[in-house]
């Protein structure tokens, strides 16, 4: 009952949920309230166990076993190993449960480990090569990285930390845009790694960097999108989803070598407020030409003459539905969460194998 009243102003945005973050205000389906309850449950036994370990206990795996049970599912205590486990993967199985509670537990956990990460981190000093308007409020930066960091980097959707310096007291955690290196690039003293900063209160102090400017980067994290682990043999075809910044990892995953080799069709949706806030636009034509990939662009407010997908990106799916058998077909999802449970939702429902609906976390 406690549990259940502590939840109930969560979800009337009155309380924080154990992550930190508020609900906006408004009315949740019985679905919606059970799935955001398992995750807090889960979450808040989490962090309770957290809290009895060690305060430099910094990061662990996490499975949750969900089991269908009479009244929806069960979830399992996670297990928490007292060693360290730096970066360590957040994995969970979905036997019984609905896409909303894996979803919403699937989001809590990230949030919940990405929570003081900073503490035993390896630090390197890397410096700007160059900072320029990549769109309306979104920054490409260059960083010249030392050939230790680049190796760390393997897979497209792995991230990593940046702060201005050892006194910072919280890092940011952005995506790396930029596709892989080779598997055994030559040793180099101008490796270079760009992100795509989207400038908020938190980064503000990015985008205003210029070249030559220092700051400390963390060694890389993540296991990125594990499409050769989840993409089976008879995937063929992909279905790319991003709003906003979330094109920086999706960006990577285009122009990997390895990462959708093979596959007969690749399509992007590709959504953002207006063409102003669209980064990459002057890649479209590359993407299309050299990885044959098709860009469907969606803008929420379009400008008058615009006679291109409007709305959001999950509008666009739904108007122009799933184009190639189901069995066949995966998906790879970065951006805002609403656009990702809705497409999630659309596909699984639609038959695509849940295991190939693949996020960076």
């Amino acid at each position: 009952m406690r549990a259940s009243r502590q939840l109930g102003f969560v979800l009337a945005g009155a309380a924080p949920t154990p992550s930190g973050r508020r609900l906006p205000p408004r009315n949740h389906s019985p679905r919606v309230v059970h799935a955001h309850l398992t995750s807090w449950c889960v979450a808040t036994a989490v962090t309770r166990s957290r809290m009895a370990h060690s305060a430099t206990f910094t990061s662990c795996a996490l499975t949750s076993v969900f089991t269908p049970v009479s009244s929806g599912c069960r979830v399992a205590t996670p297990h928490l190993p007292t060693a360290r486990s730096s970066f360590a993967p957040l994995t969970f199985s979905r036997r019984g449960c609905s896409w909303q509670t894996a979803t919403a537990l699937r989001y809590n956990l990230r949030l919940w480990a990405s929570v003081d990460k900073t503490d035993d981190t390896a630090w390197r000093d890397v410096q700007v090569q160059s900072n320029e308007l990549a769109a309306e409020d979104h920054h490409l930066l260059t960083v010249q990285v030392s050939d230790e960091i680049l190796r760390g980097y393997r897979v497209p959707g792995q991230w990593v930390m940046l702060r201005p310096d050892a006194a910072a007291k919280k890092a940011s955690f952005f995506a790396i845009s930029s596709p892989p290196p080779p598997p055994a690039p030559p040793p180099s003293s101008s490796a270079t790694m760009e992100l795509l900063v989207k400038r908020v209160p938190n980064s503000e102090w990015l985008c205003e960097l210029r070249a030559g400017a220092k700051l400390d980067m963390s060694e890389v994290g993540g296991e990125g999108f594990p499409t050769a682990m989840r993409f089976n043999p008879h995937v063929k075809h992909v279905l790319l989803f991003a709003t906003g910044s979330g094109i920086a990892p999706i960006r990577a995953v285009i122009e990997d070598a390895e990462c959708l080799r093979d596959k007969e069709s690749i399509t992007l949706y590709y959504g953002c407020r207006h063409p102003q806030r669209m980064a990459y636009r002057d890649r479209f034509e590359r993407w299309q030409r050299q990885h044959r990939v098709r860009v469907v662009p969606v803008f929420s407010q379009p400008p008058r003459d615009w006679a291109g997908a409007r709305g959001y990106v999950q509008d666009a799916l739904e108007q122009e539905g799933i184009q190639t058998p189901v069995q066949e077909t995966g998906a790879v999802l970065c951006g805002m969460r609403d656009m990702t449970w809705a497409v999630e939702r659309y596909l699984v429902e639609r038959g695509v194998a849940a295991e190939a609906v693949l996020y960076n976390y």
